[in-house]
């Protein structure tokens, strides 16, 4: 089934506001929270219909063919624009349990994207356009699953002190040799980690932290207006990542407790773990991708922080600009510097 939230005064879209932290009608700007938006029935909803089947969905406001596959949970339509959000794809074991709403919107993230991007001295003038990046930039909440894990590490190292003393022209070294055990439990709350299938794993994680003290109870409303996706990866598929993280972080712990020696060599490590908790979240990122002389650029941005992810091309001109620039800098100081000798 497909919903689109209406305004309760005029019938406009709602929108959700990153700046705003609510849903604001695109028509007469009526701003309302989202908790109170729930109690209306201003939703519009169509019923998903079966061809070559295959599940789809009608657009309430003009009843276009919207354009989804599997695992879209939000999108906009492609004739009248609107929002709609796939309830079945945020429903019953689709459900997410939190969701972190988008705080920075779209105008601001164009202005960081542009600034992030144009910030390298090598990247081409030319590669951000306004109007392209505001046509182009996606705001989607990515599916995450949030873990709490225990852990119980032990780790046994070989750690050396070494002792010089000197006597008249004889030096003596002595070396002095520990076994030394470590071990502790730990609870490392709030791992997230991308569920996924499509999101690259190295650019998502590089785009933490995520204030998740900041989440909200989900409700459809917070999608309308943005796009999102259910998860494409089951919580014992992403488990993996998080333990491996929760693992390292637990011998770090103790391999930090060891100090005093003037060398440490780790000899075995052991940990326990224990997922006592997993959320079912959403998060927001800014995605935005661009096609650069033949070569497409992808881009992800922090919807909550602001912080860019991704690699901008390089311009061979300025390459050589500063290239030259570096020379000439480089002679004119040797100049100087032969100058100063003859002198």
């Amino acid at each position: 089934m497909a919903t689109i939230y209406k305004c309760p005064t005029c019938g406009g879209n709602m929108l959700y506001d990153a700046e705003l932290g609510q849903l604001k009608c695109e028509q007469c700007s009526l701003e309302m929270p989202v908790q109170d938006y729930e109690t209306t029935d201003a939703k519009e909803e169509n019923n998903a219909y079966t061809e070559d089947g295959r599940r789809q969905y009608r657009c309430p406001s003009c009843g276009a063919t919207l354009m989804t596959d599997t695992y879209t949970a939000a999108t906009s339509c492609a004739y009248c624009g609107s929002p709609n959000v796939i309830e079945e794809q945020v429903d019953r074991d689709f459900k997410p349990d939190i969701v972190l709403p988008f705080q920075v919107e779209r105008k601001e993230a164009v202005e960081k994207l542009n600034k992030w991007c144009r910030g390298g001295i090598l990247t081409p003038s030319d590669f951000l356009k306004d109007d392209v990046v505001k046509a182009k930039l996606n705001g989607i909440y990515v599916p995450f699953w949030v873990y709490d894990i225990m852990t119980d590490s032990s780790i046994a190292a070989h750690c050396e002190r070494v002792s010089v003393t000197t006597s008249g022209n004889k030096e003596t070294t002595k070396r002095y040799k520990y076994h030394v055990k470590r071990s502790g439990k730990a609870a490392f709350a709030r791992i997230p980690r991308d569920a996924s299938k499509r999101m690259d794993n190295k650019k998502m994680d590089m785009l933490e932290p995520f204030q998740i003290d900041k989440a909200k109870e989900f409700s459809g409303a917070y999608l309308s207006g943005f796009s999102a996706e259910r998860y494409s990866e089951t919580k014992d598929e992403v488990y993996s990542r998080a333990s491996g993280i929760a693992r390292q972080y637990a011998i770090d712990e103790l391999r930090n407790t060891i100090s005093g020696y003037d060398s440490v060599n780790v000899t075995s490590e052991h940990v326990d773990m224990n997922c006592v908790k997993t959320d079912y979240a959403l998060y927001p990122v800014w995605h935005y991708e661009y096609k650069y002389n033949n070569k497409l650029y992808e881009f992800m941005m922090n919807g909550q922080t602001g912080k860019v992810v991704g690699k901008p091309p390089v311009s061979i001109g300025k390459v050589f600009l500063v290239a030259a620039t570096c020379f000439v800098t480089v002679f004119s100081l040797a100049a100087s510097l032969v100058a100063f000798a003859l002198g």
